[in-house]
């Protein structure tokens, strides 16, 4: 939930942001916010590959300080927007967004007896939505773009606190055992 509430609130207000901020057309805050899903997309690939190897409780922690600094920069881009600034923070961001998730899957999936992954499944997919329309929600009624910085990177380290918290079955002889 924490991860994908991050992820939209980023997709939607990063348009608003850069246009009233950096003044860029639509056009051009549509092409530099790819950048974003671009590096989530190799990262959740890199992710899936790395996640035998490292196991679930360190992706998805990895993925929440991720998620943490690219919060303390949006805070930062909030007090100096600057096109530079923009796009490292974009990266940052993307990389949290996608290095961690299929982890979270496979943590939810993994934690249950087979019979249940589907319902694991619908249970996972449901608190992600549950994220996005959080996050639409309150960018709706936060005001100001440093205010809601501040929320995210507060998911940000929520995430990596709960995450230490993550048990999963063995996988993998170098994977996490659950207690």
């Amino acid at each position: 939930m924490l991860s994908n509430f991050v992820m939209y609130a980023i997709l939607l207000i990063m348009p608003l942001f850069m246009e009233q901020q950096l003044a860029l057309s639509h056009t051009q805050s549509g092409i530099i916010l790819s950048v974003f899903s671009l590096c989530m997309s190799i990262s959740g690939l890199l992710g899936a590959r790395l996640h035998p190897k490292k196991g679930a409780k360190k992706m998805i922690g990895f993925s929440f300080l991720c998620l943490t600094l690219s919060g303390i920069m949006l805070i930062t881009l909030s007090q100096f927007p600057t096109l530079p600034l923009l796009i490292v923070t974009l990266v940052a961001g993307g990389i949290s967004s996608g290095i961690g998730m299929t982890s979270m899957q496979m943590a939810s999936l993994t934690s249950v007896d087979q019979n249940l992954s589907g319902s694991a499944s619908g249970i996972f997919s449901t608190f992600r939505y549950f994220g996005s329309i959080i996050s639409s929600t309150l960018i709706g009624i936060m005001s100001g773009f440093q205010s809601l910085f501040i929320v995210l990177m507060g998911a940000g380290i929520l995430g990596f606190l709960l995450s230490q918290r993550v048990k999963t079955k063995s996988t993998s002889p170098s994977s996490e055992h659950s207690a």
